[in-house]
């Protein structure tokens, strides 16, 4: 796991900086990261992937059928 590192400016406040080390840690996704290893996720089926894949399939097919209306 990488380490995000902000240095201070001379010239630049406390919480200038604090708000630059917390933007790129959002863009980083750490923060999503560690929320998500949190708690134990099962893997998914086979059939769970399957079903997901024709769902998925026939939103975008709907989705496609009212472009053009």
């Amino acid at each position: 796991m990488s380490y995000i590192h902000v240095n201070r400016d001379p010239k630049e406040s406390f919480e200038r900086m604090l708000s630059r080390f917390k933007k790129l840690l959002q863009r980083s996704h750490k923060i999503q990261e560690v929320k998500e290893r949190s708690t134990f996720k099962k893997k998914p089926t086979k059939r769970y992937i399957r079903q997901a894949a024709i769902m998925r399939e026939y939103y975008r097919a709907e989705k496609a059928k009212k472009m053009f209306y």
